[in-house]
C-alpha cells in the first residue's frame, strides 16, 4: 500500500508545479498541477481582446490597443507563483528573438497589497525583464474571463484578436507560444 503512494508522490514532485490557483479570498495559495493545461483555441472568434489602460512600471499608460499591429502575449502572473517565475525567462527570450519582427509582451501582475508595485519592480530588475509590466486589478482579470489560475497567457494577433490562451507553464507551453507567435508574425 505504501509503495503506490510513494510512487504517486514522487511522480507529482518530479512533474513540478505548472500553475498556481487563486482562491476566492485572492490569497497567495499555490497548488501543484500534474501537467494538464487548460487551453482555448479562439481562432474562430472575431472579438477583440479586451482593452485596459494601466501604468507600466515607468508610469506610461499602456494596454493591448497600444500594441495593435503587433503580435502580443498578455501574461497574467504573480511574483509568488513558481510557474509564473519559471515562465519569465522564456518570455524575455521571446521578446529578444521576435521583438524586432513586431512582437510584444505585457506582464499583468496580480500581486496585491500596498507593496505590490515595489515587489514587481524589484522582480523585474532582478530578472532583467525587457517588456512592460503593469499591476493588474479585478476589472482587468474579469475582462479576460476571470483569471482562475496563473500564469495565464493570451496570444493576440496583429488585429487585436485573441487566438489562443493557456493556463499554466511548462516547456510545452513555451514551445506552443513560440510556434503560435512565429505563425502570426508570418501572416
Amino acid at each position: 500500500m505504501r509503495k503506490p503512494l510513494y510512487i504517486l508522490i514522487c511522480l507529482v514532485l518530479m512533474t513540478g508545479a505548472v500553475a498556481c490557483q487563486k482562491n476566492d479570498e485572492k490569497s497567495a495559495d499555490t497548488t501543484e498541477d500534474t501537467g494538464n493545461h487548460s487551453e482555448i483555441d479562439s481562432s474562430q472568434d472575431t472579438s477583440l481582446a479586451p482593452d485596459f489602460s494601466l501604468p507600466d512600471l515607468e508610469g506610461n499608460i499602456i494596454g493591448p490597443a497600444s500594441f495593435r499591429g503587433k503580435v502580443l502575449i498578455i501574461d497574467f502572473w504573480a511574483t509568488w507563483c513558481p510557474p509564473c517565475v519559471k515562465a519569465v525567462p522564456h518570455l524575455i527570450s521571446m521578446k529578444d528573438k521576435y521583438g524586432p519582427q513586431g512582437f510584444e509582451v505585457i506582464g499583468v501582475s496580480l500581486d496585491t497589497g500596498s507593496d505590490a508595485e515595489m515587489l514587481v519592480k524589484t522582480f523585474a530588475e532582478e530578472m532583467g525583464v525587457n517588456y512592460p509590466m503593469v499591476i493588474g486589478n479585478d476589472d482587468v482579470a474579469d475582462a479576460y474571463g476571470g483569471i482562475t489560475g496563473i500564469p495565464t497567457f493570451f496570444i493576440i494577433d496583429k488585429e487585436g484578436k485573441i487566438v489562443k490562451s493557456r493556463i499554466g507553464y511548462s516547456p510545452d507551453t513555451g514551445n506552443m507560444m513560440d510556434t503560435e507567435v512565429e505563425k502570426l508574425l508570418a501572416e
